[in-house]
């Protein structure tokens, strides 16, 4: 003859207790009396002895359906709690309580139900404990995978923006990684939908801060595609923040450890929310191996000899002097192409005379033939007279597209 189940009966060692809340029986009886009540249990009296100042505590919490009692070591942080529970009270309900608020580092768990007898009895409780694993491991993976999408988002979020000067830039990095280690999955949700995801295909580019006196970049790497998209991902990341928080913090109501439809009915809750997770979990990696690209592609710009010659030519096309040495070029040159170094020099000391004075402050030369042979669009020649005497010329190079006389030879002398 087999009987049912008369109990469900929870052992638990607890270890690396902080002394003071083991040596406080009132705390105690709180703890162990909150924990009844939680799991269903109705209270019929407590006892509690302790043993002295900073000494262990012994006690008893008599319950409609049984008991838990307790016996605590203040000095080796370790106490021995025994719940035991009939009926529809959860005996593991109140052993996690317990451990959760004595805080112990570490909590072994041993259980089994009382009463039963028989090799069939034995069998179907095999068979719910391996419905409840079935469930754990569930439970685990799911909260898992949540963790992985954090970190991506993490990652992405580090270096998706920034702007400042070269001499900042790592420092404003670190500091960014930092306030992300620490966000919640909220924040990061938030920042997510305000800084990475943009309905639609333009975008308008940064414009640099005025008076800048160091070297300024900014960078900014944003999701863009249709509202539909868009839409999708948001509804992604705030289920996502649900689900998850509800994994977290509000899973017992789907724990029933002793009903095994109930078992059942949550695992297949949990692989429908693997499924949606695992698609999270994937589009999101996607991105980042995109921003990863990106940024490759950007270190490869920034040290190519293309952008070299891009950043040169905007430097040297914004000075005053070079300007008026451009306009002569053009406009007075002889028909051959080539204008005279000191008619050029005149013209710009008179039409840009504050560059011209610190133009070795600002260009690192003494004279405007050194200025002119530095500058990659302009060809600079010494041109010989027939009194032997020479006179320096210089056009614009004839592969500019500038007007001259790029196919006649040039006067007898030196070219650079």
């Amino acid at each position: 003859m087999s009987l049912p189940p008369q109990g469900h009966h929870v052992l638990l060692d607890l270890y690396g207790v902080d002394a003071a809340p083991l040596a406080d029986a009132a705390l105690i009886e709180a703890t162990l009396t909150e924990a009844a009540c939680i799991a269903g249990a109705r209270v019929l009296g407590a006892r509690m002895h302790p043993f002295g100042p900073g000494l262990g505590v012994t006690g008893v919490l008599l319950l409609a359906e049984s008991h838990i009692s307790i016996h605590t070591w203040p000095e080796h942080g370790y106490a021995a709690v025994d719940v035991f529970m009939c009926g529809d009270a959860e005996a593991m309900t109140a052993a996690t309580l317990i451990g959760e608020r004595l805080r112990a580092g570490r909590i072994e768990v041993r259980e089994c139900q009382r009463g039963t007898a028989g090799a069939e009895s034995s069998d179907e409780s095999d068979d719910l404990q391996d419905l409840r694993d079935a469930v754990l491991k569930r439970f685990g993976r799911n909260l898992l995978v949540c963790q992985q999408i954090e970190v991506t988002l993490k990652e992405m979020l580090k270096r998706n923006r920034f702007e400042g000067s070269a001499a900042t830039l790592e420092a404003m990095l670190a500091r960014r990684a930092e306030e992300l280690r620490t966000s919640t999955l909220g924040v990061l949700v938030g920042l997510v939908k305000s800084e990475l995801l943009v309905a639609g295909t333009d975008g308008d580019a940064e414009d640099a801060p005025e008076n800048v006196l160091d070297d300024w970049m900014s960078h900014t790497f944003q999701i863009r595609g249709s509202p539909e998209f868009v839409t999708r991902r948001v509804d992604d990341l705030d289920w996502l923040l649900t689900e998850r928080n509800a994994l977290a913090h509000d899973f017992l109501p789907h724990w029933s450890p002793r009903d095994p439809d109930g078992l059942r009915t949550t695992m297949r809750f949990l692989d429908e929310q693997f499924a949606r997770l695992q698609r999270i979990r994937a589009d999101w990696v996607e991105q980042l191996e995109a921003q990863v690209h990106s940024r490759s592609l950007l270190a490869s710009l920034l040290v190519s000899p293309e952008l070299d010659a891009v950043i040169e030519a905007l430097w040297w096309g914004d000075r005053p002097v070079l300007k008026v040495l451009k306009d002569h070029a053009e406009q007075g040159a002889r028909p051959d192409g080539w204008c005279y170094v000191a008619r050029g020099a005149e013209l710009a000391r008179a039409q840009a005379p504050d560059d011209a004075v610190q133009m070795r402050d600002r260009y690192g030369v003494r004279t405007f033939t050194e200025l002119l042979r530095a500058y990659p669009d302009f060809e600079v020649m010494d041109e010989v007279l027939p009194n032997g005497a020479t006179r320096t010329l210089y056009r614009m190079r004839p592969d500019t597209g500038t007007p001259g006389a790029p196919d006649e030879p040039a006067p007898a002398g030196t070219v650079s």
